[in-house]
């Protein structure tokens, strides 16, 4: 382009800097971001966070780090974007206590966190097994009103199921139901096969009580739930008794008077349904 006379523009540099980056070809990225200043170009916000974002998503914090001062020196003031970016790397990186630095850093800056602030929190205090902590976060969240959104739930969620916490699962489920919420097919999928498996509960080390309270929030909150009980058995259309209000935690609910042998069937059919993929 350039040796055709037609000279690059900063926002033509920043795409191909995004794009390297997203690549992974951070040697290259650098490279360009060279160029652009050989030229006569004057990198912004954009061009720093883009590689502030991509060494947060590796959990590269040193680096991450390492750009947002050399930003600082250049004097470009950093955007909502970019105290996101740095929250990400830190919190990826395990440094939970420089994460909440950086979104003090960003109320200092004049700028509101948001659950794209939060999240990354949530999320890796999850994956590192601090299912605890990562609820703390999160119970915080919801008294703040954030809009908590489907993928702050699902990657909790997942977090739960790895940890095996099914009565964190429950819960999880049961506040979805609340946000309007429902989670997406593949974390159902991970649930149905690590809790639902047949007789699987003892394999698991999960409790009973929790895997009929399970069984109970997903049949509540999921009506194509009911609905495919239904198809499996339309005996069940008879039974004004809600599926999730059929197990407890000694072991089946009291039989619906007038029907006293269909609670068992409803469960039973709710295991098999489950346990299909």
């Amino acid at each position: 382009m350039m040796t055709q006379g037609i000279s690059p523009t900063l926002s033509m540099f920043n795409i191909l800097c995004d794009v390297l980056c997203k690549c992974q070809q951070y040697t290259l990225a650098h490279s360009a971001f060279s160029i652009m200043q050989q030229i006569g170009l004057v990198p912004d916000a954009f061009t720093y966070t883009t590689f502030i974002s991509a060494y947060a998503r590796s959990g590269n914090a040193d680096m991450a780090y390492s750009i947002f001062t050399h930003m600082q020196l250049k004097s470009v003031t950093p955007t909502r974007w970019t105290f996101n970016s740095m929250v990400t790397a830190c919190a990826k990186s395990g440094k939970y206590e420089q994460a909440f630095k950086w979104i003090q850093e960003m109320r200092l800056a004049c700028l509101s966190p948001d659950m794209t602030s939060f999240g990354p929190i949530v999320h890796s205090l999850g994956k590192d097994g601090r299912i605890d902590d990562a609820f703390k976060v999160f119970g915080w969240l919801l008294q703040k009103d954030l809009n908590v959104t489907q993928s702050i739930f699902d990657g909790l969620m997942r977090s739960c199921i790895a940890a095996q916490r099914a009565e964190m699962v429950h819960v999880l489920l049961v506040s979805m139901e609340g946000h309007g919420l429902w989670p997406h097919e593949s974390t159902l999928e991970l649930m149905r096969s690590t809790f639902y498996r047949f007789n699987s509960f003892s394999a698991t080390g999960i409790a009973m009580a929790d895997a009929r309270s399970l069984a109970r929030s997903l049949a509540s909150a999921d009506p194509r739930m009911r609905a495919s009980a239904c198809k499996c058995n339309p005996a069940l259309l008879r039974c004004s008794t809600p599926l999730s209000r059929l197990p407890n935690e000694d072991g089946f609910a009291h039989s619906h008077p007038d029907h006293p042998s269909r609670v068992p069937e409803c469960i039973s059919v709710f295991w098999r349904m489950t346990s299909t993929t």
